[in-house]
């Protein structure tokens, strides 16, 4: 171990201080570790990952589950899931420096979480996995990511972030080794993903036990990675831009996505586009009668990918019960190519491929349930 040039002044640099030469220390355990970056989400250093816009962190979940299907079983657990402001889902997987997976095994690891959880994490997942254990969710995405910031908007962004694969996987530990390093700077540039490892080091006090420096340190950020994978600020969507996104990646969905909307309206819901950097979205909503809040009936992608709103309908007036909720779920069973929803969904967010829809007998069936839940709320359409 070598003291690494880190010294802290005790006092005013006065004659009177004391000078505290600080020496590099490993961490006793790497729970140690994964524990301060749970505590402090601010080690990741965001003003060394993107310097001109310093990221600020949220922390979803420590010990986040990964499925490896569709409504599948959770397979892999990944450290630590955060979001930035922009609504980034940031992958972090922490070993220390003596662990000698750091140099190949986890790299894997972490692509396999990135591979699988942009495409099969519903975004309501990642957020009742965050409410279920935030004190003041809402008070804390303000605090943590900015005033402005709304769970609404952030996690519509998380959404369209993770459909688009616009992630950002980081490599911590005590020491870098110089092979990840080169992995991380090699993956960087081919990757529409960011890729990141962050050195966190400890150094000690040989006279003060209770001393601790923490330095953090952000490889694998070049210029040419940075600006080829430059911050798109996030727009506000509307439906010529949503029709056009989707007539580009989805154009199979576009006549049913239009045929829905249509209905939608002609049926008295609230359409409300989303926002996002890379794609395009509308929700399908109701007025709540006792808390005035918004009830989210199903919600379409420009992607194609649609998501039934039953996690959202758990916290409503009409759906809050169980039982209620299972109504429904099992009048959308007996829809033609629906037989796949299951009773343990019922505070999940099921989600499918538009041209599920495109089946005219489905498309009937899948509207007139969709109809039957929207009627339980008596003041649809009052924005």
């Amino acid at each position: 171990m070598a003291g690494g040039g880190i010294f802290v002044v005790n006092g005013d640099l006065s004659g009177n201080s004391e000078l505290l030469e600080m020496v590099e220390t490993p961490y006793a355990s790497e729970d140690v570790l994964q524990s301060l970056i749970e505590r402090y989400p601010n080690l990741l250093a965001g003003d060394q990952v993107n310097p001109d816009a310093p990221r600020r962190w949220l922390l979803v979940r420590r010990e986040q589950s990964v499925p490896d299907k569709l409504d599948g079983n959770q397979r892999w657990s990944l450290d630590h899931l955060l979001v930035d402001q922009d609504g980034i889902p940031t992958l972090v997987e922490v070993k220390r420096s003596t662990d000698t997976r750091i140099r190949r095994e986890v790299v894997g690891q972490m692509l396999d979480y990135a591979a699988n959880g942009a495409v099969y994490w519903p975004v309501a997942t990642l957020r009742a996995a965050f409410e279920a254990v935030a004190d003041d969710p809402d008070g804390q995405i303000a605090s943590a990511l900015g005033p402005g910031i709304t769970s609404d908007s952030l996690w519509m962004n998380v959404e369209t972030n993770l459909r688009a694969g616009k992630l950002r996987l980081v490599f911590l530990a005590d020491e870098i080794p110089t092979e990840l390093r080169r992995v991380v700077e090699f993956l960087n540039g081919q990757m529409k993903a960011e890729v990141l490892a962050v050195e966190v080091k400890q150094y000690a006090s040989p006279t003060n036990a209770v001393l601790r420096t923490l330095v953090a340190r952000v490889y694998g950020r070049t210029e040419e990675s940075a600006d080829a994978k430059g911050t798109t600020a996030s727009k506000q969507w509307t439906e010529e831009m949503f029709f056009a996104d989707m007539a580009d990646k989805y154009p199979q969905g576009v006549d049913t996505a239009k045929r829905l909307l249509t209905w939608a309206r002609e049926n008295g819901l609230n359409v409300l586009w989303g926002k996002g950097a890379q794609a395009g979205s509308f929700n399908l909503w109701v007025r709540q009668t006792a808390s005035g809040s918004k009830a989210y009936l199903v919600s379409a992608r420009s992607s194609g990918r649609v998501e039934l709103g039953f996690g959202y309908l758990k916290n409503s007036d009409q759906f809050a019960d169980d039982s209620a909720r299972l109504e429904l779920l099992l009048r959308f069973r007996l829809v033609p190519g629906f037989e796949w929803l299951q009773p343990d969904q019922i505070g999940r967010y099921p989600t499918f491929w538009l041209d599920r829809l495109i089946p005219e007998e489905t498309y009937e069936g899948f509207i007139a349930e969709l109809g039957w839940a929207a009627n339980k709320f008596s003041a649809v359409g009052n924005a």
